[in-house]
């Protein structure tokens, strides 16, 4: 196959052809070249377009023919550019320029343009030459580089610049956003982490969009860019005017008539809103890649300082801390040269700063050149790599304590490089482990010279006391007891007494008492504990378990039984006389009617004697004389009241026995259920001849007062105290045979826990400065034989230690006294069964 001609060949074939040939050669490369070609007469009227020209336009010959094409490019160029086209082609030179054009879609593009004039020999234009070609392309790709340096120059400016905070940061960057995209807006925005508020931020430049509410708002009510954030994507508006958050805006807001939003979305969060608006020409694909580039070096930028700045906080905070930490603390390299020391370090090498030691040893810094005796250990850890730890060491002359851990550092090589040393100073903490041994040893001694039991439980219920007396109570020996449940000593005592105050003790974190606690002694007799429940806390909150502390009280038990009955005799002996005046009365009646009923018996015998005689056949008149001699009539009429009286006075005396009977009821240690009115009644009948003769006695009892579980004995003795008490205090005021008599009330009420006992009386009263001692005992203010200062003591003792009650008065001077006696209604025992739980030592009072 021949070579085909070269341009050469091709050149002289095309001169040597005839105009016609040549003619046709030009106009097929007129009709196949790319860019549009248009040709008019000297009057501007087009008379050709090619295909490329109607392929650009979307206009063809038959429409644009005729019109005046130096006319309609005039139109498309600005003012100066249509000025300099006119200027050039009507002087007879070509023109040639760029401008933006719209396509018929209505597209805008960019063209060069040239015009040039033909002229016939003469040099009268013919016709115009006008070519225009579509450089949209060339010029979006020359914008995109001019971009690209624009936003390498900003974003190397960013980095470069040291701003002094965020906010300067975040201003210079809105303005360079702006500045690359050619607006006249902008605005960054942060979103939340929960992505729901957000907070702005503007330029300060003078061309920035302030938000017309400022500080923070919703997402979902929020203006365009909050469509960015929602759709995670750059949201591009060129037309805002149908925008719903734009078209009822706030007075002041500036217009937006164009929009570009993109997001910054760092591991996968949207982090950051960046928007700009009112571009001239409006936004497209390059804008929104460079202001997605931009942002995101921005934010890099904007997390590096971030980064730095929390960094930089953590070093000072560190260091401040390391500074203000008692222990010595320093950073070693390999030659034993500090690198790093805080304060401690310095002031007790006697240096101020603690930057002076870097780069020294300790032997350059103290005196004389001095070597620290433990920098033997130092040169083994680093020639080792070996850690030593809580090495204790004397130092100085004082003979100072420190405590010692040297770690070495090793570098990615695995070679040691330094070492971090950490030096306590513990001459104070060893001081006081040694005070604490001496108090330990002290307690202990303290502890084996009190003869009280104290018996100490850690919060696991484990006992971790047990003194020499609770061994000798017990006869249980420490080393048997220590370390074990308390559940599990073998106390021979009430466990369901002592577990219910126990467990009261740590419902509410008070003291509990626990009187006359059954236990069996070491002997094998039974014997009775005083306990102190006592709760021990940490601070306010923490429990750290409980002690008990007690005493056998068994010897004192007895002394206060045998006080009691001592008390009680003195009562009987001081009511004997009463007593026996009460009795005598009915028995002298009853003693005299016997006597009659037995010189009336005499005569009756000898009147129905007579009556016999007459009936056997005697005298018929003697028995009327007999009947008058013997007063018959007044006989048969005093018979009969002489044996009700004699009856009566039976009676009488039958109730002073019961009466003395149930007062005197034998004592018992066990709580019983009694019929307190009752009891009242009696004690009221045997001490009758102690308040008859000075007051009227009142009882107003309660009918439906329910059985209360008493000592009956005590009980009866507290209730004979306070009666007596109470007519001594009114003989005081109306003297033995008054012609007026004082009151006592002794009345009887309940509530749902207690039964209240109250005796009033009208009395002198007790004066202020001897009210608190009214209970101590041997007390008195009465003469010597009336009064031995033990009744309202024992009442005392009875009504709230035995009874878990109290007692307690109300007075006043020269009107009388009121005392109020309440006694539960149930018992300990019951109490703690209401109380019991389900574990530990609460399911042991379920058992």
């Amino acid at each position: 196959m021949p070579a085909p001609p070269s341009a050469t060949e091709r050149a002289a074939t095309l001169a040597a052809a005839s105009p016609a040939d040549r003619l046709r050669v030009l106009l097929r490369a007129v009709e196949s070249c790319p860019a549009s070609v248009a040709i008019t007469d000297a009057r501007g009227a087009i008379e050709y377009v090619n295909p490329a020209f109607e392929a650009a336009t979307g206009h063809g010959l038959a429409e644009v023919a005729g019109r005046n094409l130096l006319n309609l490019l005039s139109s498309e160029l600005t003012p100066s550019k249509s000025q300099e086209m006119w200027d050039t082609i009507l002087a007879g030179q070509e023109w040639s320029g760029e401008f933006l054009s719209r396509r018929r879609s209505g597209d805008l593009l960019w063209e060069w343009a040239s015009v040039a004039p033909v002229t016939d020999d003469s040099g009268q234009v013919m016709n115009f030459v006008a070519v225009r070609e579509d450089i949209t392309d060339h010029k979006h790709a020359e914008q995109s580089t001019r971009l690209n340096e624009a936003r390498l120059r900003a974003l190397i400016d960013l980095g470069q610049c040291d701003f002094e905070s965020e906010q300067a940061l975040l201003e210079h960057a809105i303005d360079q956003a702006v500045r690359l995209t050619e607006s006249e807006l902008g605005q960054f925005h942060f979103v939340h982490d929960e992505g729901e508020a957000t907070a702005s931020s503007d330029g300060g430049t003078g061309r920035a969009c302030h938000s017309p509410s400022g500080g923070e708002c919703h997402l979902e009510s929020t203006g365009l860019w909050a469509e960015c954030a929602r759709l995670r994507r750059p949201v591009v508006r060129n037309d805002t005017s149908e925008a719903p958050c734009w078209r009822d805006r706030a007075a002041g807001t500036p217009v937006i008539t164009r929009h570009l939003s993109v997001p910054v979305i760092d591991r996968d969060r949207v982090v950051l809103v960046a928007e700009v608006a009112n571009k001239e020409t409006g936004y497209d694909d390059a804008d929104v890649l460079q202001l997605q580039l931009f942002m995101d070096g921005v934010w890099k930028q904007l997390t590096r300082r971030r980064t730095e700045e929390a960094l930089e906080r953590q070093r000072r905070l560190l260091e401040t801390l390391v500074n203000n930490l008692p222990d010595r603390i320093y950073l070693k390299n390999a030659k034993g040269q500090f690198v790093l020391a805080n304060r401690a370090v310095a002031q007790a090498l006697g240096v101020e700063d603690p930057n002076d030691l870097v780069g020294k040893t300790e032997s350059e810094i103290l005196p004389g050149g001095a070597e620290d005796p433990e920098f033997a250990g130092e040169r083994e850890v680093l020639q080792t790599g070996q850690p030593l730890v809580n090495r204790e060491v004397r130092r100085g002359r004082g003979g100072q304590r420190v405590l010692l851990t040297k770690v070495p550092l090793v570098d990615s090589s695995g070679l040691v490089s330094g070492l971090v040393g950490i030096e306590r100073d513990i001459t104070d903490l060893r001081a006081a482990e040694e005070a604490i041994r001496h108090e330990h040893h002290r307690t202990n001694l303290l502890l084996r010279a009190i003869p009280s039991i104290v018996i100490a439980v850690g919060p696991d219920d484990r006992v971790i006391q047990w003194n020499p007396a609770a061994e000798e109570a017990f006869a249980l020996p420490a080393s048997q007891v220590l370390g074990k449940s308390i559940l599990e000593v073998p106390i021979a005592w009430d466990w369901g007494h002592v577990l219910s105050r126990v467990l009261a003790c740590r419902e509410t974190s008070g003291p509990m008492r626990l009187d006359d606690t059954r236990y069996q002694r070491p002997d094998g007799k039974e014997g009775f504990l005083n306990l102190r429940v006592n709760p021990v806390r940490i601070g306010d909150e923490t429990s750290a378990g409980y002690v008990i502390v007690g005493a056998d009280v068994t010897e004192r038990r007895v002394l206060e039984a045998t006080l009691a009955q001592a008390q009680k005799l003195e009562a009987i002996g001081q009511l004997a006389a009463g007593v026996a005046h009460e009795i005598n009365t009915p028995t002298q009646y009853v003693g005299d009617n016997m006597r009659f009923l037995r010189e009336a018996f005499s005569d009756l015998s000898r009147y129905i004697a007579a009556g016999q005689e007459a009936l056997a056949g005697g005298e018929p008149g003697a028995a009327a004389a007999v009947a008058a001699a013997i007063d018959l009539e007044y006989l048969l009429a005093e018979i009969p009241r002489a044996l009700e009286q004699s009856l009566d006075g039976v009676e009488r005396v039958a109730k002073i026995v019961r009466a003395m009977k149930e007062f005197s009821h034998p004592g018992t240690d066990e709580k019983t259920p009694i019929d307190l009115n009752r009891a009242i009644e009696s004690t009221v009948t045997v001490a009758r001849n102690e308040w008859k003769y000075v007051a009227e006695l009142e009882t107003c009892l309660d009918p439906n007062l329910p059985l209360v579980p008493c000592l009956p004995g005590e009980i009866n003795q507290v209730i004979l105290n306070l009666i007596i008490n109470a007519a001594h205090a009114i003989q005081d005021v109306v003297g033995r045979a008054p012609e007026v008599k004082g009151r006592i009330t002794v009345s009887t009420s309940h509530d749902e826990r207690f039964a209240e006992i109250r005796v009033a009386d009208s009395g002198t009263g007790i004066p202020p400065e001897i009210r608190a001692r009214i209970f101590d005992h041997f007390f008195t203010t009465k003469e010597v034989g009336r009064g031995t200062g033990q009744g309202l003591a024992i009442a005392h003792s009875v009504v709230v230690k035995k009874h878990g009650g109290a007692i307690t008065f109300e007075s006043e001077v020269g009107r009388g006294t009121t005392f109020t006696v309440r006694l539960p209604l149930r018992t300990e025992a019951s109490a703690a069964h209401d109380h019991a739980g389900p574990a530990g030592l609460e399911g042991v009072l379920l058992s």
